[in-house]
């Protein structure tokens, strides 16, 4: 059983990554590995990864595209999603980087939750990625009812207080990175998120070629631990301990090996 869970993070990304996570196993951490983009997620479907990663399958806004093959790319996420239990990162980014396609990011994103919204799949979670879009995010997933029917974790919550305030209320789970506690606003969210809907991020490596090392994941998940415990005045080693009860009951690592 691990003690602790880095439930967004793009570990098949970095460089032995097998590697990394068989060390990070040994230190007690497991991952929610976070796919990107269809091609991504088919391949590392046809292969067996360590013990302690999940992986997720998704499409990153980042790469959705308003051409062809973008659209092509949309409707075979949506298709691999549909029959996922696991999905992330889907989302949209709104940023003045990302607009471009901010039509054809809300038409994957959209096809994708209803492919969600019509297998009936139990346990299912989703990791978000919001920017400028959390009204957005939200509207698609309580169009299709999603909120009530899968655990929705924004990953990384950067949206207004109304917008938190309405996540929060719609059931949405939280996950925390060290970045998120760099700012008065992301502390604040972290600790007005309830306990049972609270978790751990990573969302290494960051840039997705930066260089990194098992030692990097643990370092970053402890210090959010530090800083969730300051920021809400709440004994470390419980916090610690019902963070790890929630995302293992999210991951079911144990369950999927047993399958």
């Amino acid at each position: 059983m691990h003690r602790l869970y880095d439930m967004h993070c793009h570990l098949s990304a970095a460089t032995s990554c097998t590697a990394i996570a068989n060390e990070a196993d040994r230190l007690g951490i497991a991952f929610l590995d976070m796919g990107v983009t269809p091609d991504a997620d088919e391949g590392a479907s046809r292969t067996t990864g360590p013990r302690n990663v999940a992986r997720a399958c998704g499409l990153h806004p980042w790469w959705v595209e308003a051409d062809e093959d973008g659209r092509r790319a949309a409707r075979r996420a949506a298709e691999l999603c549909g029959g996922a239990r696991l999905v992330g990162e889907v989302g949209l980014d709104f940023s003045p980087a990302r607009c471009r396609t901010r039509p054809a990011q809300i038409a994957a994103f959209a096809d994708i939750v209803e492919a969600c919204s019509q297998t009936d799949i139990p346990h299912r979670v989703l990791s978000l990625h919001a920017v400028r879009s959390s009204g957005t995010v939200l509207d698609i997933l309580q169009t299709y009812g999603m909120t009530a029917r899968a655990a929705c974790v924004f990953h990384w919550f950067s949206g207004t207080g109304d917008e938190f305030a309405r996540a929060r209320d719609a059931g949405c789970f939280f996950s925390v990175n060290p970045r998120m506690l760099e700012t008065r606003r992301g502390r604040e969210f972290a600790r007005q998120a309830p306990l049972d809907r609270l978790l751990l991020e990573t969302d290494l490596p960051a840039p997705l070629e930066a260089p990194v090392a098992a030692s990097d994941y643990a370092c970053a998940l402890e210090a959010v631990l530090d800083g969730l415990a300051e920021i809400r005045r709440e004994s470390r080693a419980e916090l610690a301990e019902r963070i790890a009860a929630t995302s293992r009951a999210l991951m079911r690592l144990e369950e999927g090996r047993r399958a």
